[in-house]
């Protein structure tokens, strides 16, 4: 499922039940042409994903991006950094990897991305009002992915992503979330398939 998370992007905005979330998402796939499972190249070119990107990006002041480009491989908590605002934030549940494609992941970034067989978190530093990124190979083996932000009083909001289920290995995507009423100090992401849907 979600295999390789790439980029992050944040903007600073001065657990019970959840709860369908009220503010602005942003989403864009690129499939894979080649309908091979696992043995297939990264596409060339990711211009629905990136157009989701670009459009979260317009409606950002001074957007922040994460690359994991400073991240060295087998790190299983890494530190993002994001400049500009000095938020820094802890990814868990996977590793960082730097390693040719294989089984249809791959990075976004030259060299740098976080892998997964499992469900995830990204906790942030002080609260956050947007966060983007990149997924590749999500939903190949019929897995739903599910991002909940959670706000600092543990209240939260569960946005399930609407990517292919069932598609081929490699695809890209990009999704964003911006709620300026709500801010959130932790994303979780869960996997429908769990560890089958790697």
């Amino acid at each position: 499922m979600l295999t390789t998370l790439a980029i992050l992007a944040v903007l600073v905005n001065g657990v019970a039940a959840s709860t369908p979330c009220g503010g602005t998402t942003f989403f864009g796939e690129d499939r894979n042409p080649d309908d091979t499972q696992n043995n297939v190249l990264p596409l060339p070119a990711t211009p629905k994903a990136d157009a989701a990107r670009d459009s979260f990006f317009m409606a950002l002041t001074a957007p922040s991006t994460e690359t994991l480009e400073s991240l060295g491989a087998g790190d299983t908590s890494p530190e993002l950094l994001f400049p500009g605002p000095s938020i820094t934030a802890t990814l868990t549940g996977g590793e960082t990897r730097q390693d040719p494609p294989l089984n249809g992941q791959y990075a976004i970034s030259p060299d740098t991305y976080f892998s997964t067989d499992d469900n995830f978190t990204v906790e942030f530093s002080e609260e956050i009002s947007s966060f983007g990124f990149y997924g590749v190979d999500i939903g190949d083996v019929q897995g739903n992915l599910t991002l909940t932000a959670v706000r600092t009083d543990g209240t939260s909001c569960s946005i399930a992503i609407p990517h292919e289920v069932d598609g081929p290995s490699g695809g890209v995507l990009y999704f964003a979330y911006i709620d300026l009423d709500e801010p959130f100090i932790r994303v979780n992401f869960t996997n429908s398939e769990g560890m089958r849907d790697r």
